[in-house]
Protein backbone atom coordinates (compact mmCIF):
# COMPACT_ATOMS: atom_id res chain seq x y z
CA UNK A 1 0.00 0.00 0.00
CA UNK A 2 1.43 3.35 -0.79
CA UNK A 3 1.66 6.35 1.54
CA UNK A 4 -1.07 8.54 0.00
CA UNK A 5 -3.55 5.72 -0.02
CA UNK A 6 -2.80 4.64 3.42
CA UNK A 7 -3.32 8.43 4.37
CA UNK A 8 -6.53 9.10 3.26
CA UNK A 9 -7.85 5.59 4.99
CA UNK A 10 -6.65 7.07 8.23
CA UNK A 11 -7.62 11.04 7.73
CA UNK A 12 -10.73 12.07 9.22
CA UNK A 13 -13.67 13.02 6.88
CA UNK A 14 -13.87 16.05 6.17
CA UNK A 15 -17.90 15.93 6.11
CA UNK A 16 -20.77 13.86 7.72
CA UNK A 17 -24.41 13.89 8.37
CA UNK A 18 -26.60 15.99 10.20
CA UNK A 19 -29.00 13.83 12.40
CA UNK A 20 -32.26 15.86 12.14
CA UNK A 21 -32.01 16.41 8.17
CA UNK A 22 -29.29 13.77 6.73
CA UNK A 23 -27.96 16.82 4.74
CA UNK A 24 -24.03 16.79 4.52
CA UNK A 25 -22.12 19.03 6.53
CA UNK A 26 -18.51 19.83 7.10
CA UNK A 27 -17.55 19.23 10.56
CA UNK A 28 -14.87 21.95 10.27
CA UNK A 29 -17.13 25.14 10.86
CA UNK A 30 -20.42 23.46 10.59
CA UNK A 31 -23.29 26.25 9.96
CA UNK A 32 -25.36 25.14 12.66
CA UNK A 33 -22.74 23.97 15.30
CA UNK A 34 -22.12 20.99 16.98
CA UNK A 35 -23.88 19.39 20.05
CA UNK A 36 -22.14 16.64 22.11
CA UNK A 37 -24.72 13.81 23.45
CA UNK A 38 -23.70 10.60 25.16
CA UNK A 39 -20.27 11.17 24.29
CA UNK A 40 -20.56 11.41 20.46
CA UNK A 41 -20.16 14.85 18.55
CA UNK A 42 -23.15 15.91 16.20
CA UNK A 43 -22.81 18.62 13.46
CA UNK A 44 -25.64 20.64 12.36
CA UNK A 45 -26.77 22.31 8.78
CA UNK A 46 -28.31 24.92 10.75
CA UNK A 47 -29.80 26.57 14.41
CA UNK A 48 -32.76 25.13 13.41
CA UNK A 49 -31.72 21.08 13.15
CA UNK A 50 -29.87 21.39 16.14
CA UNK A 51 -31.90 23.11 18.40
CA UNK A 52 -34.57 20.47 17.55
CA UNK A 53 -31.77 17.62 17.98
CA UNK A 54 -31.38 19.45 21.32
CA UNK A 55 -34.83 18.85 22.36
CA UNK A 56 -34.90 15.33 21.64
CA UNK A 57 -31.91 13.71 20.70
CA UNK A 58 -32.72 9.84 20.79
CA UNK A 59 -36.06 10.61 18.48
CA UNK A 60 -33.26 11.37 15.64
CA UNK A 61 -30.96 8.62 16.06
CA UNK A 62 -31.91 4.83 14.62
CA UNK A 63 -29.57 2.18 16.04
CA UNK A 64 -27.00 3.08 13.45
CA UNK A 65 -26.46 6.37 15.02
CA UNK A 66 -27.85 8.44 12.58
CA UNK A 67 -30.98 9.06 10.41
CA UNK A 68 -34.29 8.88 13.02
CA UNK A 69 -37.18 10.82 11.23
CA UNK A 70 -36.51 14.16 9.70
CA UNK A 71 -39.21 16.80 10.61
CA UNK A 72 -38.27 19.13 7.39
CA UNK A 73 -37.19 19.18 4.15
CA UNK A 74 -34.65 21.69 2.91
CA UNK A 75 -36.75 23.61 0.66
CA UNK A 76 -38.60 24.94 3.90
CA UNK A 77 -34.96 26.70 4.64
CA UNK A 78 -34.49 30.44 3.76
CA UNK A 79 -32.24 29.74 0.93
CA UNK A 80 -32.18 33.87 0.75
CA UNK A 81 -28.94 34.48 2.59
CA UNK A 82 -26.24 31.54 1.85
CA UNK A 83 -22.86 30.84 4.02
CA UNK A 84 -19.91 30.97 2.03
CA UNK A 85 -16.56 29.55 2.71
CA UNK A 86 -12.90 30.63 0.90
CA UNK A 87 -10.46 28.03 0.72
CA UNK A 88 -6.61 28.48 -0.94
CA UNK A 89 -5.44 26.37 -3.68
CA UNK A 90 -2.88 24.16 -1.74
CA UNK A 91 -0.01 24.71 -4.65
CA UNK A 92 -1.26 28.04 -5.89
CA UNK A 93 -1.99 31.08 -2.82
CA UNK A 94 -3.58 33.00 -5.84
CA UNK A 95 -5.98 30.85 -6.31
CA UNK A 96 -9.27 30.79 -4.32
CA UNK A 97 -12.34 28.50 -4.04
CA UNK A 98 -15.45 30.19 -3.04
CA UNK A 99 -18.37 27.59 -1.60
CA UNK A 100 -21.38 26.78 0.20
CA UNK A 101 -23.34 23.88 1.23
CA UNK A 102 -26.24 23.80 -1.04
CA UNK A 103 -29.61 22.89 0.44
CA UNK A 104 -29.49 20.11 -2.14
CA UNK A 105 -26.49 18.72 -0.52
CA UNK A 106 -23.86 19.18 -3.77
CA UNK A 107 -21.06 21.51 -2.52
CA UNK A 108 -20.67 23.75 -5.28
CA UNK A 109 -17.32 25.87 -5.62
CA UNK A 110 -16.25 29.05 -7.92
CA UNK A 111 -12.73 28.53 -8.28
CA UNK A 112 -11.41 32.34 -9.01
CA UNK A 113 -7.64 33.42 -9.53
CA UNK A 114 -7.01 36.39 -7.77
CA UNK A 115 -6.30 39.79 -10.02
CA UNK A 116 -8.21 37.63 -12.80
CA UNK A 117 -10.23 39.56 -15.40
CA UNK A 118 -12.88 36.70 -15.01
CA UNK A 119 -14.85 35.51 -12.56
CA UNK A 120 -15.10 32.07 -11.13
CA UNK A 121 -18.55 30.09 -11.34
CA UNK A 122 -20.43 27.25 -10.88
CA UNK A 123 -24.15 26.08 -11.26
CA UNK A 124 -25.40 23.46 -9.12
CA UNK A 125 -27.69 20.95 -9.97
CA UNK A 126 -30.71 22.45 -8.41
CA UNK A 127 -30.49 25.69 -10.28
CA UNK A 128 -28.41 27.25 -7.68
CA UNK A 129 -25.81 29.73 -9.23
CA UNK A 130 -22.88 31.87 -8.21
CA UNK A 131 -20.21 33.52 -9.45
CA UNK A 132 -16.93 34.63 -7.81
CA UNK A 133 -14.87 37.99 -8.95
CA UNK A 134 -14.48 41.59 -9.84
CA UNK A 135 -17.16 41.18 -12.39
CA UNK A 136 -19.22 38.41 -10.80
CA UNK A 137 -21.96 41.08 -11.20
CA UNK A 138 -22.05 41.39 -14.51
CA UNK A 139 -21.23 38.34 -15.35
CA UNK A 140 -23.99 35.85 -13.92
CA UNK A 141 -26.72 38.16 -14.99
CA UNK A 142 -24.68 37.42 -18.60
CA UNK A 143 -24.77 33.95 -17.66
CA UNK A 144 -28.29 33.69 -16.68
CA UNK A 145 -29.40 35.58 -20.01
CA UNK A 146 -27.79 33.22 -21.82
CA UNK A 147 -29.24 29.84 -20.56
CA UNK A 148 -32.81 31.94 -20.76
CA UNK A 149 -32.87 32.25 -24.16
CA UNK A 150 -32.83 28.94 -24.57
CA UNK A 151 -35.04 27.73 -21.67
CA UNK A 152 -32.35 26.01 -19.89
CA UNK A 153 -33.45 27.10 -16.97
CA UNK A 154 -36.95 27.52 -17.76
CA UNK A 155 -38.26 24.32 -14.98
CA UNK A 156 -36.64 26.10 -12.24
CA UNK A 157 -38.40 30.10 -12.69
CA UNK A 158 -37.65 33.25 -12.26
CA UNK A 159 -34.35 34.22 -10.20
CA UNK A 160 -33.87 36.05 -7.28
CA UNK A 161 -30.20 37.74 -7.64
CA UNK A 162 -27.86 38.91 -4.58
CA UNK A 163 -24.78 40.00 -3.95
CA UNK A 164 -21.93 39.71 -1.24
CA UNK A 165 -18.18 39.93 -0.65
CA UNK A 166 -15.99 37.12 1.04
CA UNK A 167 -12.21 37.81 2.15
CA UNK A 168 -9.50 35.76 1.65
CA UNK A 169 -7.27 34.49 4.39
CA UNK A 170 -4.77 37.74 3.36
CA UNK A 171 -7.75 40.08 3.77
CA UNK A 172 -8.72 40.27 0.21
CA UNK A 173 -11.93 41.07 -0.72
CA UNK A 174 -13.87 39.38 -3.60
CA UNK A 175 -17.41 39.78 -4.31
CA UNK A 176 -19.45 37.29 -5.06
CA UNK A 177 -22.56 37.25 -6.71
CA UNK A 178 -25.54 34.23 -6.73
CA UNK A 179 -28.92 33.60 -7.54
CA UNK A 180 -31.95 31.60 -6.19
CA UNK A 181 -34.01 30.08 -8.23
CA UNK A 182 -37.83 30.47 -7.57
CA UNK A 183 -38.30 26.38 -7.82
CA UNK A 184 -35.00 24.78 -7.10
CA UNK A 185 -34.84 21.08 -8.76
CA UNK A 186 -34.90 18.57 -6.04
Amino acid sequence: MNIARFLNLIRKPKNTLDPVCNMKVPITNPKGGVFIYSGSTYYFCSTRCKSLFENDPGSFLSQSGIGGKSTHQHSEVDDSEWEFMVNVAENDPNIIYVEYMCPCGCEPGARYELESGTSGWEHCCCGRVHFAGKNANTEIVDYLEERAKTSMDQDVGPYTFQSTEVITPTGQLIPVSYAQPAQPRK
